[in-house]
């Protein structure tokens, strides 16, 4: 059950970021393709260093309830996402937020 509900609550957007990377260029016009190419590597390092922070608790407040917060934190990182006026909000919405839900999931 982890593999569908992980795919389906940011995988899409995480593994097929170049897809999105040239509309968000568009979208945020004065900052580049390399502004907009940071929330990747801010997705990925995010992943990374909530990962041992999720793993204890797991540990202490079980998969269900941490894979639940995860998933919450990924609907309103996205969701706050599409309100987003500049790249650096898109920072934290997409890079940090929704994926530390993601990492949760």
């Amino acid at each position: 059950m982890r593999i569908p509900v992980r795919f389906f609550t940011g995988g899409g957007v995480f593994f097929c970021f170049g897809i999105f990377l040239v509309e968000i260029s568009n979208e945020f016009a004065g900052s580049g393709k390399e502004g907009v190419a940071w929330v990747a590597s801010i997705m990925i390092a995010t992943q990374h260093v909530v990962g041992p922070l999720v793993s204890a608790l797991v540990n202490r407040y079980g998969p269900r309830s941490v894979s639940i917060f995860g998933s919450i934190a990924v609907a309103f990182g996205y969701g706050l996402s599409y309100f987003v006026q500049s790249v650096a909000t898109l920072y934290v919405t997409l890079g940090i937020i929704s994926e530390i839900g993601r990492a949760s999931c």
